[in-house]
């Protein structure tokens, strides 16, 4: 005797997984404060991962900044530098 196996998804489940996809597809931001090894490290890492996106960094350091904006493509508009 054969079986059918057939699943059907009701829309409550179609819309649960739609959510879920929509949560796992969502791009996490990412400041960096503090611009060390340690940092480059971890920027590097945010620009492999592909929901990841570094926005911010936060130096004392002009060159160090400089050097974040420049390598890592980071927006310079919404950057608050100290005074």
């Amino acid at each position: 005797m054969e079986t059918n196996h057939t699943y059907e998804l009701t829309w409550n489940k179609r819309l649960s997984i739609l959510k879920l996809l929509k949560y796992i597809l969502k791009i996490i931001k990412w400041g960096i404060i503090g611009l060390g090894n340690a940092a480059i490290n971890l920027a590097k890492t945010f620009s492999q991962i592909s929901n990841s996106q570094l926005i911010a960094v936060a130096s004392k350091t002009d060159h160090k900044r400089n050097f974040f904006y420049r390598e890592f493509e980071i927006e310079k508009k919404n950057q608050v530098h100290p005074t």
